[in-house]
Formats: C-alpha cells, structure tokens, sequence
C-alpha cells in the first residue's frame, strides 16, 4: 500500500512539474506581451498587456509578442499615369513602428490576418494592410 502512495505521489508532483514547464510562454525581449482569453469573445476586455512568463494553461488562451522595433516594408513597383499621358513608375519603400502601449489594439484590430505565427506577425499585417495602403496613395496621386 505505501508503495502505491508513493508512486502516486512520485507521478502526481513529476505531471505537475511537467504542466508548469510546459505550460509557461514568455514575453520576448523588446516585445509586449497581449494576453487574450476566453478565445477573445468579450472584445477588448479578454485582451491585457502582460510581462515575463505567462502560464497558458487554460483553453482558448493565447499570448502574442508584438515586436517594438522599427521594421520595413517593400511594396511592389506602381506604374502612375498622369492627367497629360506621361507614365513613370513609383517603387515605394516605408518603415514603420508600432507604438508601445498599444499591443492591444494591434493584436485585437488585426488578429484576423495571421498573428499565430508570431516571427511573420508584422510582416502579414504590412503585405496585407500597410503595403495596398502606400500603393492606393500614390495611385490617387495624395503624396
């Protein structure tokens, strides 16, 4: 009987140790840290900044590293035709960063285009937001 306890005992402290290291994600250098719960289903309310290790242990949680650093991006060339017929062709190169504080925004206005993959987090949201926004300004000849 003691034996049986003790394998017990010895399997429930080794599962433990085990959940609480796997368990954990940590918040990148020069990154902040949003932590979503409950899968997000309460809008911004289910979104917090967090620091450090995080334990994620729970369904429908999900930590996301907005990185803070200034970042490029590269549109593809736009060819502008002018009022009197001259053609010339615009290859525009923008840098941008986000602005700390507002992971939250980040993550909940854009975790639609693919923000699980966090080393091409910044770069999905330029090709799929910034990039046609840069190109539609020199198209509609605002810059």
């Amino acid at each position: 009987m003691k034996t049986k306890t003790w394998l017990i005992l010895t399997l429930s402290v080794m599962a433990f140790v085990l959940t609480s290291c796997v368990g954990c994600n940590r918040v990148k250098p020069n990154c902040e840290g949003v932590l979503m719960q409950h899968y997000g289903r309460n809008g911004k309310d289910d979104f917090k900044l967090v620091q450090g290790s995080q334990g994620i242990l729970l369904p429908g949680s999900e930590l996301y590293n907005v990185p803070m650093w200034e970042q490029r991006a590269d549109p593809p060339a736009v060819t502008i035709i002018t009022r009197d017929g001259g053609a010339f062709t615009v290859d525009p190169v923008f840098t941008f960063q986000p602005i700390r504080g507002k992971g939250v925004e980040i993550v909940f206005n854009y975790k639609h285009v693919g923000l699980a993959d966090p080393n091409k987090m910044m770069d999905n949201i330029a090709i799929q937001i910034l990039d046609p926004l840069v190109i539609n300004a020199y198209r509609e000849g605002e810059c």
